[in-house]
């Protein structure tokens, strides 16, 4: 099935991954179902997140650690990877909400997957440089996220900014280091 296919992974990819491809296979089949709680859905989404950001980091050989949903690392800002869920207000605006703790964010970076507004599916994601301090719960509107955000299609866009804006920290830790 791998070999037919030249577009799918390799069978070590998703053993690396999932554990093996027959697992993969299994979790595919076990689509939650309907009622599905949205807190639980929206865990499982942060984790791919994460995982994936760290998969990510590990390909371009980026060291970063992972502590509670932040990674840190000398190579790159502190940064929080988060699902930001959606709100509609009564005029139907939409606002996404993330959270982050109030210790610790200082110059915070985040990458937020936006769910679309049945909170089930990812939307894009937001790169946003660093977030408001002093705030646990952050809403954002579209006007909002566009100002103080870059958006992106796709996971590996907005990596690939953070790790553009990584350069820089890195050569500022090596220089005040070196001092």
């Amino acid at each position: 099935m791998l070999a037919a296919d030249p577009s799918m992974a390799t069978g070590g990819t998703y053993g690396a991954r999932f554990g093996s491809f027959s697992r993969a296979l299994q979790l595919i089949k076990t689509e939650p179902p309907e009622d599905f709680p949205e807190i639980e859905r929206r865990a499982r989404i942060k984790t791919w997140l994460q995982d994936e950001f760290a998969r990510t980091l590990a390909v371009n050989n980026v060291q970063s650690r992972r502590s509670h949903g932040f990674f840190i690392s000398s190579q790159h800002p502190p940064v929080l990877l988060d699902v930001a869920r959606c709100f509609a207000l009564t005029d139907g605006q939409l606002r996404w909400e993330i959270r982050y703790p109030l210790t610790r964010n200082e110059g915070l970076r985040c990458i937020t997957v936006r769910l679309h507004p049945d909170n089930k599916l990812p939307m894009d994601y937001a790169f946003i440089p660093c977030l408001p301090r002093a705030i646990q719960r952050w809403r954002f509107s579209e006007e909002r996220i566009q100002r103080l955000a870059s958006i992106h299609k796709s996971l590996d866009e907005a990596v690939s900014l953070f790790l553009q804006d990584s350069s820089r920290y890195a050569k500022q830790n090596t220089h005040t280091a070196t001092e």
